[in-house]
């Protein structure tokens, strides 16, 4: 028996697309070593993948119940948790997940936060994410579009030009961006990048609504 083994060729077949065949050999392995923590959280992304969440969160639970400061098992169950909804449960598993250290949690964090309603608190958790990625866009991205949705529209400028800066082609900060010059009367600059919206995603309504008001 061979645990690592089946545990590498169920993540094999994943990757291959074959997510049924993956998820019987992740059940086959916990069936002998119930105690696998990394195969069960491996079988909950598999499982999370094929659609069956309730089936993914129950294995990211089981490998936290075995392994409590299993990182990447907070994480997945956070995002399985968010896509049901749970946005107070998934909170906390990202604020785990990035105490246990993956910074991309904070990245996260801060998007759920923004959905509930809590701005400060997403902008907060946006800064802490810009910190420990200076170098991904969605970081500054997010952080300024929460800096702009508060109003701080000076703020806001810069983090979205250095999404932009990072990823030239990040739709939804030249959305925003152009957003912003617009209100702060650059019309040149916003038609720019509202034009520059529009031509990455030709099916971006949200860009041709905004260029209606130029």
């Amino acid at each position: 028996d061979y645990p690592e083994a089946r545990n590498n060729l169920g993540l094999l077949l994943e990757q291959e697309g074959d997510f049924k065949g993956a998820i019987s050999e992740f059940q086959a392995l916990i069936g002998h070593h119930p105690q696998y923590a990394e195969a069960r959280n491996n079988w909950g992304h598999v499982l999370a993948r094929d659609g069956d969440l309730d089936g993914a969160i129950a294995q990211y639970r089981s490998a936290l119940g075995i392994r409590p400061d299993f990182p990447e098992a907070h994480e997945n169950l956070g995002l399985a948790l968010w896509k049901k909804h749970d946005l107070d449960a998934a909170a906390l598993e990202f604020r785990t997940a990035a105490s246990l250290g993956i910074p991309e949690a904070q990245i996260n964090l801060g998007a759920v936060l923004g959905e509930e309603g809590h701005l400060d608190a997403a902008i907060a958790a946006h800064r802490a994410a810009v910190r420990l990625l200076p170098q991904d866009a969605e970081a500054h991205y997010l952080l300024g579009g929460g800096l702009q949705q508060k109003g701080d529209l000076s703020a806001a400028l810069p983090e979205l030009q250095e999404a932009i800066r990072i990823d030239p082609n990040l739709v939804t900060a030249h959305l925003h961006l152009g957003v912003v010059l617009r209100q702060q009367g650059d019309l040149a600059g916003a038609t720019t990048e509202l034009e520059t919206a529009a031509r990455l995603d030709p099916d971006n309504a949200e860009a041709h609504y905004q260029l209606g008001f130029l």
